[in-house]
């Protein structure tokens, strides 16, 4: 019998079904709980907006950064259950450890969208890095051109969010 499976990254890294109650269970247990009762002080969590995935995983439309191909971006990021799934780690786990630093990492992420995951309500993240501002410019086809990053928003995005980080860090010393 032939199976598929969902890889976002490596073909030997399949996705967690993050819609399964039981998977979300054994990473509470398995992995955020096991570490904090060794007396760990928080994470860096990798792309944490990809968890939820459009549920109909339909094709997308090419962009110049994905050309030929897809970009899959519109149907991995920001899914319908994202925060669902970071209210329930706050409320479920990182909550009976106090307040643990829970350093997300995104991709390309707007600004609206990063402050869903750091707003001081509902509680989800501490802070957050975008790895697109680290790479603008480069020469590399994956990476965003700078005049595309200044047309989407993304060069003001940048100037705003390292200044609520500031205060974050103000928050957190």
């Amino acid at each position: 019998m032939h199976q598929d499976y969902l890889h976002i990254f490596a073909k030997g890294q399949p996705d967690l079904n993050w819609e399964s109650a039981e998977v979300r269970k054994e990473i509470h247990e398995s992995a955020l709980r096991f570490w904090f009762k060794k007396g760990i002080d928080g994470f860096r969590v990798d792309t944490c907006d990809i968890y939820s995935k459009d549920p109909e995983l339909q094709d997308t439309k090419v962009s110049p950064r994905t050309a030929p191909f897809g970009d899959p971006q519109t149907a991995i990021e920001n899914g319908p259950r994202i925060h669902e799934y970071w209210q329930a780690i706050r409320k479920q786990v990182l909550d009976d450890f106090g307040d643990p630093l829970m350093v997300g990492e995104m991709s390309l992420s707007s600004f609206e969208n990063t402050l869903k995951f750091i707003g001081r309500e509902p509680r989800e993240l501490s802070m957050v890095f975008d790895f697109a501002y680290a790479r603008l410019g480069k020469r590399d086809p994956s990476c965003m051109p700078i005049p595309n990053a200044q047309q989407v928003g993304y060069m003001n995005n940048l100037h705003t969010i390292l200044i609520l980080t500031g205060s974050l860090k103000q928050r957190l010393l």
